[in-house]
C-alpha cells in the first residue's frame, strides 16, 4: 500500500510540476522516484504473473500484461525526455499515470464483482475492462486534436 501511494503521489507531483511549471528543479527527482517505483512494482507484477500463485489464473494474464504495457509507456516516456522531445514526453507520461491508477482499479476489481455472470472469470474481465477502457479513452483524448479538421493533413 506505501508503494501504491508513494507512485501515485510521486506522479502526480511531476506532472503537476511539469504543467505548472512551479519549482521546476523537483520536477526530474519526481519523475525519476515515480518511474523507480513504478518499474519495481511493474517488474514484480510480471513476476507474479509467471508464479500465477491463485485462481483464476487468467488473472495474471491481465495483470502480467498491464504491467509489461506500463513498463514499455514508462520507457517511452523516459527515451522521449533523454531526447528532449518534451511533447511527446508529456504524452507518454500522461498514458503511463492513467496506467497506474488502473493498479488501483485493479485492486478495486478483486473485491468487487462486477461481472457475476462469468462465475471465477469475473475478476479477470473486470482487470482488463479497468485497464484497457482508460487507456483507450486517454489516447482519444491525447489524439484528438490531431483528428480535427483545423489540422492540416499530409497528402
Amino acid at each position: 500500500m506505501v508503494g501504491g501511494v508513494s507512485i501515485i503521489v510521486a506522479g502526480g507531483g511531476a506532472l503537476y510540476i511539469g504543467w505548472t511549471k512551479k519549482a521546476f528543479k523537483r520536477h526530474k527527482w519526481f519523475g525519476y522516484t515515480y518511474l523507480g517505483l513504478g518499474s519495481i512494482m511493474a517488474l514484480s507484477a510480471l513476476a507474479l504473473s509467471v508464479e500465477a500463485p491463485h485462481e483464476p489464473r487468467s488473472l495474471y494474464v491481465a495483470t502480467g500484461t498491464l504491467a509489461a504495457v506500463w513498463l514499455a509507456v514508462a520507457a517511452m516516456a523516459l527515451r522521449s525526455a533523454r531526447n528532449r522531445r518534451f511533447l511527446v514526453h508529456r504524452d507518454w507520461m500522461i498514458r503511463s499515470y492513467v496506467l497506474t491508477w488502473t493498479f488501483v482499479g485493479c485492486r478495486i476489481a478483486t473485491n468487487v464483482n462486477v461481472f457475476p455472470n462469468l462465475g471465477p472469470e469475473s475478476v479477470t474481465a473486470a482487470i482488463w475492462v479497468n485497464w484497457i477502457v482508460p487507456f483507450v479513452v486517454c489516447e482519444i483524448a491525447l489524439q484528438w486534436k490531431a483528428g480535427s479538421k483545423a489540422v492540416a493533413h499530409r497528402a
